[in-house]
């Protein structure tokens, strides 16, 4: 009996069968080396990405360094160029930058916009994950 009551002080200090957690990270398609016309727009994945109810982060490393951007993880039914109202993550940022938002459940794209007058934009990597 006193092994039994050992066994479930262990199970409830562990959490079993809570909903606590914060969830696994899974990596999502990036790229590195991509370079974008001024004004231009990428789809960093080539496959839209049909995710559960997330967290979804991005971290982009300018090729350059004074690059300016705009990225959108936004739902994979709307073309490159997107409308803020459209994205879950819209981010203006000249350099390097990273962040996150929570989304629904859906498929999405990561966008990037070239957002230079003249120049075009490197980016020397761009990576994105979901956690849930």
């Amino acid at each position: 009996m006193k092994s039994l009551a050992i066994l479930i002080a262990a199970v409830a200090l562990l959490g079993c069968g809570s909903n606590t957690s914060s969830g696994v990270t899974y990596a999502l398609p990036g790229g590195s080396n991509i370079f974008i016309a001024a004004g231009d727009c990428v789809i960093v994945n080539a496959a839209p990405q049909t995710l559960p109810a997330s967290t979804v982060s991005y971290t982009l490393t300018d090729g350059y360094t004074d690059d300016s951007f705009e990225v959108g993880v936004v739902p994979s039914t709307y073309t490159c160029q997107f409308d803020q109202y459209q994205s879950f993550v819209d981010d203006h940022f000249a350099g390097s930058a990273t962040d996150s938002a929570a989304v629904p459940a859906g498929t999405y794209d990561l966008d990037v916009i070239c957002q230079n007058a003249a120049l075009p934009c490197s980016i020397a990597d761009i990576s994105w994950s979901a956690t849930y």
